[in-house]
């Protein structure tokens, strides 16, 4: 009974969640377009303050590969850069070794909203049998999703905070 719900489900999930930002995309964009941005923000960094970390290649680069070994609620893994389009998107492939295998594309995109930006962080992937198995008893989105959202929470405040602190200058003309 159990190995044939491992059998039923859906092939694919994709977990999205997205932010406003009051700040235009130039300014939002060094904050998601670097392995090493991304982690300033990282939810899961909380979870090991400890973990090994590591980037490989030319981080915001094609290729770039950020590597990591942690404790269990953070287990070992790797994203590679795959796509990146100025100001717009960036693309990863996120790979876990541990604690359970399993590979998904990552999307964070940004589009201009108002004089802000909205930035959305999606993960795409398979289903394997464990996975599928492994969601009959926990939803996925529900368990992953509130770590995207406080994800884009530290992205917001991190931004927002950068922006204001930015120093203004006005320029008057002034006639003699």
């Amino acid at each position: 009974m159990l190995a044939a719900l491992g059998f039923l489900g859906d092939d694919t999930y994709r977990i999205e969640r997205s932010v406003s930002i009051a700040a235009p995309v130039d300014d939002v964009w060094p904050s998601v377009s670097t392995l090493g941005a991304m982690d300033k923000w990282s939810p899961w960094n909380e979870l090991d303050p400890d973990m090994k970390k590591s980037i490989e290649g030319t981080d915001g680069q094609l290729g770039a590969i950020a590597r990591w070994e942690g404790n269990k609620d953070v287990g070992k893994g790797e994203q590679r850069i795959d796509s990146v389009s100025r100001n717009s998107l960036v693309r990863t492939r996120l790979k876990f070794m541990e604690p359970m295998e399993s590979e998904s594309d990552v999307f964070l995109t940004l589009n201009p909203d108002g004089d802000g930006t909205k930035v959305t962080w999606a993960m795409v992937g398979e289903h394997n049998f464990m996975s599928r198995l492994w969601g009959r008893f926990m939803d996925m989105d529900a368990m992953l999703g509130k770590d995207f959202d406080k994800g884009l929470g530290m992205l917001k405040q991190q931004v927002e905070e950068a922006v204001a602190a930015k120093p203004s200058y006005t320029i008057n003309a002034i006639e003699r």
